[in-house]
């Protein structure tokens, strides 16, 4: 759904960025407006061993709330997961940037 359609029959209109076909039954505690999925391939460390793995990242808001929320992690397992605000991953996003570009300039 797109912001120019009311979601039945809630009266709530969907950010730009949901792509959930939103139905007048949705179970109360299901009524999320969810992004498209991202996914990224990673190795991920364990306490004796690394691991193949990968990440997911969405972002979400729950109907009636104005905060937007971006998961980063791995939906299946309870291990290493981020639930951010926008801003917070804007943040980490850019500072993980100029980390890594720091790293290659050997700065790090």
């Amino acid at each position: 759904m797109t912001a120019t359609n009311p979601t039945p029959p809630h009266d709530e209109r969907c950010p730009i960025w949901c792509v959930v076909d939103h139905q007048p039954d949705d179970h109360p505690d299901d009524r999320w407006h969810d992004s498209a999925s991202s996914h990224v391939d990673v190795i991920v460390r364990l306490p004796d061993s690394t691991e193949a793995s990968e990440l997911t990242i969405v972002t979400s808001r729950r109907f009636g709330e104005s905060d937007d929320w971006t998961f980063i992690g791995e939906p299946d397992r309870n291990r290493q997961r981020l639930e951010l605000s926008r801003e917070s991953a804007q943040r980490l996003a850019t500072v993980l940037t100029e980390h890594l570009r720091a790293l290659e300039e050997g700065a790090g």
